[in-house]
């Protein structure tokens, strides 16, 4: 596999894993490297802190639209969940607190 599409591929994984999870802060390096099929070592070759692999994890769930992970987003504060499109921090809010989003 090439650089770019393994690169791809644990951000792929991690996105799954961090839906399957209901939460993006939940995401290891152990976990992810699992869910990918790779090496711990190999997660941290393409990300060296966990944290910048959640907060890609995040802005591609902001991209994708994936409400849980946006209003996890938006609770922590994170700043890329807060520059979010106004539609898309309504519509988590409102999947937040149980409503139809």
């Amino acid at each position: 596999m090439k650089q770019d599409e393994r690169y791809h591929h644990i951000l792929e994984a991690a996105l799954r894993l961090a839906q399957s999870k209901g939460s993006y802060r939940a995401l290891t390096r152990g976990n992810v490297a699992e869910a990918a099929g790779i090496s711990p070592g190999l997660v941290s070759h393409y990300y060296l802190m966990t944290e910048l692999l959640r907060l890609e994890v995040l802005e591609l769930a902001i991209k994708r639209g994936i409400l849980p992970l946006v209003a996890e987003g938006l609770v922590a504060g994170e700043p890329v969940a807060q520059r979010a499109p106004m539609e898309l921090r309504a519509r988590a809010a409102v999947a937040l607190i149980g409503g139809e989003a």
